[in-house]
């Protein structure tokens, strides 16, 4: 706890000493009054850097640290005022209430992010071509339909053409055969014609 100057007696660097010690404890308690009176999930601006004592503590008040700390009390009269006020100091100390964080460093954290969004990319890249491979399938049977289509309607065309073919053959065939016969009537014809004159 503080010293008493006036108790203690002391003089020259110990006086200075015991004054650095009573201000480092004063600077405590009212970080502690401020972090007992902080409602939970709101931010309090402390007077950490007050004094060396508190800097060194600032996480350990309130932070991410579990913090221990030890009220010693004397049972002698005229210690009674240190340990009332030692007493009270340890009681607004068990009102903080510490508000955890993960302590993690931010390119660690920035690495994770990415290794996610790389893993949800092939995840997607994944789905696509499965996506893409069923519609190759489509396009191919539809490209083997229209093959099979074309195979067919040539082959009706083939069967067309060689019908045309054979018709157009016999039609030749009875127009040669009805020439020669036109032919061979009118060769009678001039025949019984000239055989009259004669």
């Amino acid at each position: 706890g503080s010293e008493r100057i006036k108790v203690s007696g002391v003089t020259g660097c110990h006086l200075e000493e015991a004054k650095k010690i009573n201000l480092s404890l004063t600077t405590l308690g009212r970080v502690i009054d401020l972090l007992a009176d902080r409602k939970p999930g709101r931010s309090a601006v402390l007077p950490v850097r007050e004094s060396l004592l508190t800097w060194l503590l600032a996480e350990s008040l309130g932070g991410n640290s579990k913090t221990i700390m030890l009220a010693t009390a004397s049972p002698h009269p005229q210690s009674f005022e240190e340990t009332q006020n030692t007493l009270r100091y340890a009681a607004r100390a068990k009102c903080i209430v510490n508000e955890a964080t993960v302590n993690e460093v931010l390119n660690i954290r920035l690495v994770d992010e990415l290794k996610d969004e790389v893993a949800d990319l092939r995840q997607l890249l994944k789905e696509q071509a499965v996506g893409r491979e069923l519609q190759l399938s489509c396009l191919a049977d539809k490209l083997l339909s229209r093959e099979k289509t074309i195979t067919d309607l040539q082959a009706i065309l083939g069967e067309t053409a060689v019908e045309w073919q054979e018709r157009e053959t016999r039609l030749l065939r009875g127009h040669t055969q009805e020439r020669e016969q036109l032919l061979l009537r009118c060769e009678e014809f001039q025949n019984k014609a000239q055989a009259g004159e004669g």
